[in-house]
C-alpha cells in the first residue's frame, strides 16, 4: 500500500514539474525593451524632413553591421512622434561598439559608442545598459546621450 502511494505520489509530483516548466517559458513578443535601445532620426539637411517618416528610408533599405558580429538588431518606427531607427545594443559586459549604417545607396556613416554594463537586466531584454559616449563619421550629427538618440543629417 505504501509503495503505490509513493509510486502515486512521485508521478503526480512528475507531472507537475513537467507542466510547471513549459509554462515557465518567457513569451517576450510583447516586450520593448527601450533601455537597451538607441534611437536614430534621419534628416535631410536641406529640407529638414524627417527621411524615415516620409518613407525615403524604410526596414527593407536600411542596413546596420555590428562590426564585431555582423548583422546588427533594428527596427524602424515610422508612426511615432519623431519617427526613426531603433538599434539594438546586444552586450554581455562594458565595451566599445562600432555600427556601420547603410542607407539605401544614398548613404552611410559609422557610429563608435562607448557602452557601460549597468544591470543584469531581464530576459526578454538583455542586459541594462547605458551610452556614456557616441562619435559619428561621414555624416553631420547631433547626439543626445540623456535621450538615447542621435539625429543624423543626411545631404
Amino acid at each position: 500500500m505504501y509503495k503505490t502511494l509513493t509510486v502515486l505520489f512521485l508521478a503526480f509530483f512528475l507531472i507537475q514539474c513537467d507542466s510547471k516548466s513549459e509554462s515557465s517559458i518567457t513569451d517576450c513578443s510583447a516586450v520593448t525593451c527601450l533601455s537597451n535601445n538607441f534611437k536614430m532620426i534621419i534628416i535631410d539637411e536641406a529640407t529638414g524632413n524627417n527621411l524615415i517618416e516620409n518613407g525615403s528610408y524604410t526596414a527593407s533599405n536600411i542596413t546596420i553591421f555590428d562590426e564585431a558580429s555582423m548583422n546588427a538588431s533594428f527596427s524602424v518606427n515610422a508612426t511615432e512622434e519623431t519617427p526613426g531607427i531603433y538599434l539594438d545594443i546586444d552586450i554581455l559586459e562594458s565595451q566599445e561598439k562600432s555600427y556601420t549604417v547603410n542607407l539605401k545607396t544614398d548613404a552611410f556613416f559609422t557610429m563608435n559608442m562607448d557602452i557601460e554594463k549597468t544591470g543584469d537586466g531581464s530576459e526578454c531584454c538583455g542586459i541594462d545598459n547605458d551610452v556614456n559616449s557616441i562619435s559619428v563619421s561621414g555624416a553631420t550629427s547631433e547626439i543626445n546621450l540623456s535621450d538615447r538618440s542621435v539625429t543624423i543629417f543626411i545631404n
